[in-house]
């Protein structure tokens, strides 16, 4: 007679499977809505005057925001002004001041 000792069952095997993907699910679709609430609260933070990239990479500082619509300014200095339209959700990321290094000059 053969058993199950030492083992488990075929049936068991299985639920044991469907428990893990089902666990699998569940924690990805949580880090994914956590994801999602992040990037909506970053874009509700726009305002004037923040310098953002867009998905397509390009830099720029925010001039107005018009429902879903961002006009950005992309020109290389003050003297070159150049405005864009990018809708809100092509914003990838709002660009934060980094502290300069100072040179240490010893």
């Amino acid at each position: 007679m053969e058993g199950n000792a030492g083992g488990f069952g075929g049936g068991m095997f299985f639920i044991v499977i469907i428990g893990v993907m089902i666990l699998f699910m569940f924690l990805s679709s949580r880090s994914q809505k956590k994801a999602q609430e992040m990037r909506q609260s970053m874009l509700r933070s726009i305002k004037a005057g923040d310098e953002i990239e867009t998905v397509a990479r390009q830099i720029g500082k925010v001039l107005s925001i018009s429902g879903e619509r961002v006009t950005i300014d992309v020109g290389p200095d003050a003297k070159h002004p150049m405005q864009m339209v990018v809708h809100l959700e092509g914003i990838m990321r709002v660009l934060k001041d980094e502290p300069k290094l100072e040179e240490n000059k010893s």
